[in-house]
């Protein structure tokens, strides 16, 4: 069943713009490969990067993943705002005890980058690069946003927050500008819709596995997907 699920195509004629999320979908796709994270669907938060500490702060333990529609106040790296208004992304969060040395950790978002890079290179034939430190792109195109980060304790580290953001099945030539010159998606790249939860399912399972694999892994500093 897991190989059946993962030669499933992300493209199908079948798929209805209109798609959203659906969680018990996604929950379904991740049981087939074993993959059992707990995934907490919003339909709309400010930023699924702040509500992983509120779960926290609630008595939930890592790992989980937060995963929202449509997000308020989305962030980037610096304080940037994120464009994320409408439904048909995908706006991830993902919560983690760490369980390597705090210089390595700071490799974490250019690791699990690249590994969203092959990805999309594999199964979306989408020829997404990484540039340095956090933007996924295609061309001059952002297409995505990456951005880690911890919370400390009198010197000790207690968590860490991987937040992604794509821009799946949104028309990005609709948005205000200067938005639009700027921003791509999957499906204008593509010229066609992708399924939007088989979609998220796989890039949980890829994160999930390149931060089991960051421990033992080497990072090479002249991957051709980083720019």
């Amino acid at each position: 069943m897991t190989q059946n699920f993962l030669k499933q195509s992300l493209y199908n004629s079948r798929i209805s713009e209109s798609e959203t999320i659906d969680a018990s979908r996604i929950r379904n796709h991740l049981r087939i490969t074993g993959c059992n994270i707990p995934i907490l669907h919003f339909p709309e938060v400010d930023s699924t990067n702040l509500e992983v500490p509120r779960q926290l702060d609630m008595g939930r333990s890592p790992p989980f993943a937060i995963l929202a529609s449509k997000q308020q106040s989305g962030r980037g790296r610096l304080g940037r705002r994120w464009h994320s208004p409408e439904e048909g992304n995908c706006y991830l969060s993902f919560a983690f005890t760490p369980d390597a040395a705090p210089d390595k950790l700071q490799k974490l978002t250019c690791w699990i980058g690249l590994e969203i890079c092959r990805l999309l290179r594999d199964e979306c034939k989408i020829p997404v690069h990484m540039k340095w430190p956090n933007d996924l792109k295609v061309g001059h195109r952002k297409i995505g946003g990456m951005l880690c980060e911890s919370r400390t304790e009198g010197g000790k580290l207690l968590y860490l927050v991987f937040g992604v953001g794509i821009n799946v099945n949104c028309r990005c030539s609709q948005w205000p500008p200067p938005i639009k010159e700027i921003a791509t998606s999957l499906a204008e790249e593509a010229g066609k819709q992708l399924a939007l939860n088989h979609f998220i399912a796989m890039l949980v399972i890829r994160v999930i596995q390149a931060w089991q694999q960051f421990g033992t892994g080497e990072l090479s500093e002249t991957d051709p997907l980083c720019l």
